[in-house]
């Protein structure tokens, strides 16, 4: 077994909230440790600008992955294995209702969809506060 050092960030980046988790094996900070024993020359930490803007742009390039529900439905496995292409199977909610749309599996948004210049599109209507749904 091998020490590690955990490091935790709560990530806020315009309107997008995250967290990212380091784990860094202690091996690999021990030979720069004495330059972390850094002084501070106010009791406030100030905060590095440039490195915020670096972090920005590369989280800007950065691809995640964005999901449009239509919506569910719960059938039998005999059903399951019964269906074909053709078949229509019923959803939980109506052709009115909005979508729900998810970043990286985390409801964001609510929306209509739609057709755009011969395009499949959807139309964002409603942020999703965390936790709320």
């Amino acid at each position: 077994t091998e020490v590690v050092i955990v490091i935790h960030f709560d990530l806020e980046l315009d309107q997008l909230i995250g967290k990212i988790t380091l784990c860094l094996p202690y091996s690999t900070i021990e030979p720069i440790r004495s330059m972390l024993y850094a002084r501070y020359q106010s009791d406030q930490l100030e905060v590095d600008l440039q490195w915020i803007n670096r972090v920005k742009k590369q989280l800007t390039d950065v691809e995640v992955e964005l999901v449009v529900e239509l919506g569910k439905s719960r059938i039998k496995g005999n059903d399951l294995l019964q269906i074909a292409p053709g078949d229509t199977i019923m959803l939980n909610q109506d052709v009115n209702d909005p979508l729900l749309v998810a970043v990286e599996g985390v409801p964001k948004f609510r929306a209509f969809a739609g057709i755009s210049r011969g395009n499949h599109v959807i139309r964002l209507t409603e942020e999703i506060e965390p936790g709320t749904d």
